[in-house]
């Protein structure tokens, strides 16, 4: 009014949201390793969660071990107060549990049966050593006429397995 004009300015900072890089999903056997996160952000600190609960970190790239299918929620916060978060699903399958009985003897030209029973959907292999020996059934019947050591590897569904050696003489 009267012609009289004031101003005023406000600068207002745009920061940015950190990254709350992730791992991609993937499929693991039990018993194995995963690397959960990204490398750090300077400034930034990271809280780590799961579902089902029991796993905490405060690193940007923890290494999980589960044993069932679990989520891993990260919450990263920067250097400017501003936080975003993401998940990533690790889906773990069973590792085998390769049964092959206990080390034993037997008279020559006698047999007897290694392994034990199989489990739907898994493969075996049994080779031997010295070589000669080969099967894939869980619970073949040998018959060595030196000592021998039997060796299995059981693979799961998922490509999951584990290797195993007994000696028969």
């Amino acid at each position: 009014v009267n012609g009289c004009k004031t101003t005023d300015s406000i600068k207002i900072t745009v920061n940015p949201l950190p990254a709350a890089k992730v791992a991609t999903t993937s499929t693991i056997c039990s018993d194995s390793a995963v690397s959960i996160g990204a490398p750090a952000d300077s400034g930034s600190t990271y809280s780590w969660v799961s579902k089902p609960t029991g796993f905490s970190s405060a690193q940007p790239d923890p290494t999980a071990y589960p044993l069932i299918t679990t989520t891993y929620i990260l919450t990263e916060k920067n250097m400017y107060g501003c936080s975003d978060s993401d998940s990533v699903i690790i889906v773990t399958k069973p590792t085998p549990r390769a049964y092959i009985g206990a080390n034993s003897s037997i008279f020559l030209g006698n047999s007897v049966m290694i392994g034990g029973a199989s489990t739907s959907g898994n493969t075996y292999s049994w080779t031997s050593y010295p070589s000669g020996f080969t099967s894939g059934i869980s619970d073949p019947t040998v018959k060595p006429s030196v000592t021998t050591s039997f060796t299995l590897i059981e693979f799961a569904s998922a490509q999951c397995f584990e290797r195993r050696s007994v000696k028969k003489p």
